[in-house]
């Protein structure tokens, strides 16, 4: 593997054609086909955070960015796929590296979990005894190891959460998944019951400190670096809903007025504000971004003001994606209310995706109690 963006955007381009080629049948099976999810995973698209020391891309934030976006324009649950491969294969650095190499040491390893809590970890002699189910593990079908996150009661009645690892085949799917968007992303439930795990096969969470790996993706465990993917998604379903509207306005007329939509001055007005919204919501994210990745390639930890701008962005970034792809829908009118329309994939979609942690209006709340100088959760800053 390359350490350029290049890479995994040429296979992207040789890729995209059979994405949407079976983007209806992807729907149907509410999964991506495991021959592609393999191919995904060979061209890089799951390795764009991984050290290179375990082979993969270690691209910086704003590359793998550009990487998940340009997914994301293709395809909803495509670019999902790609940032959930991307974010797991992210904290599985920092399992010890023999671990780390089994794990996602492959130019074909697939990794899907879940950060929630859903089960439970008992100490037992070098490790845990884990049972557990957990919820909307995307990608879980093909995966080749499956993470969760358990809570564990020492003897001594001291708990703590820790990031339990697992082969998928100790692991059961159930098949649990059925929405109106990211409907190929085989986001179903899992359970693990009574598997003995290592205790190098676990972390504490939240990661904290620093992985076992040289390079600034890795340092102080600081987990916003991976979650600005699900803003780039985000934007990148609202980039594709932008361009399928411009060929929808193109084509179609109102039969009440004889106009062209594209000529109708509401319309120009709602596609200015679209555009305007996307392109500043991506600006802001990657001009946050930048600023704290170059504080992190001096040598320097973010303070909590660069911290919870990144935060901050990420959230408005999907809010600001959901409110486009709302108004692109409303203005398209009758022609985009079939199911297979992008702009009604894009609609649903992001209606989904809003429904993640990261897209929580409780963090505006916090966002803006930190700005104010209020106490907030230390996990804001993370």
């Amino acid at each position: 593997m390359t350490t350029t963006t290049a890479s995994p955007l040429a296979a992207l381009d040789q890729l995209a054609p059979r994405i949407e080629q079976t983007r209806a049948a992807n729907a149907t099976q509410r999964r991506l086909p495991d021959e592609l999810a393999r191919e995904m995973a060979e061209a890089g698209l799951f390795a764009l955070l991984v050290p290179r020391a375990l082979g993969g891309l270690e691209l910086d934030p704003l590359s793998a960015a550009d990487v998940v976006e340009a997914a994301s324009r293709i395809d909803g649950s495509a670019g999902w796929a790609v940032m959930i491969g991307t974010q797991s294969a992210w904290f599985a650095a920092f399992l010890p590296p023999p671990v780390a190499e089994r794990v996602i040491g492959r130019p074909a390893a697939t990794l899907a979990g879940v950060l929630r809590p859903g089960g439970r970890a008992v100490p037992v002699d070098g490790g845990y005894r884990v049972s557990g189910r957990w919820g909307f593990a995307s990608g879980c079908t093909y995966a080749d190891h499956l993470y969760g996150t358990c809570l564990v009661e020492q003897a001594d009645g001291q708990r703590e959460l820790r990031l339990v690892y697992v082969p998928s085949a100790d692991a059961t799917i159930l098949d649990t998944w059925r929405s109106v968007g990211l409907r190929a992303t085989g986001s179903h439930d899992f359970t693990v019951r009574d598997v003995a795990v290592g205790e190098e096969w676990t972390l504490p969470m939240p990661v904290l400190g620093d992985a076992p790996h040289d390079g600034p993706l890795y340092r102080d465990g600081y987990q916003n670096l991976a979650f600005v993917l699900q803003a780039a998604q985000a934007l990148g379903v609202a980039r594709g809903s932008l361009v399928a509207f411009t060929e929808l306005a193109e084509g179609t007329v109102r039969w009440l007025s004889g106009a062209p939509l594209r000529d109708r001055p509401m319309v120009q007005i709602a596609v200015a504000r679209a555009e305007a919204k996307v392109a500043s919501a991506r600006a802001w994210l990657r001009e946050a971004v930048a600023e704290v990745w170059d504080t992190i390639l001096a040598g320097d930890p973010p303070d909590p003001r660069q911290r919870i701008r990144v935060r901050l962005a990420i959230t408005h970034g999907i809010s600001t994606a959901v409110g486009v792809a709302d108004v692109l829908q409303r203005v398209a009118g009758a022609a985009a209310v079939p199911e297979d329309h992008p702009l009604q994939r894009g609609f649903q979609d992001l209606r989904t995706a809003a429904a993640h942690v990261q897209a929580a209006p409780s963090i505006f709340e916090m966002a803006g109690g930190l700005l104010l100088g209020a106490d907030v959760p230390p996990s804001v800053l993370l």
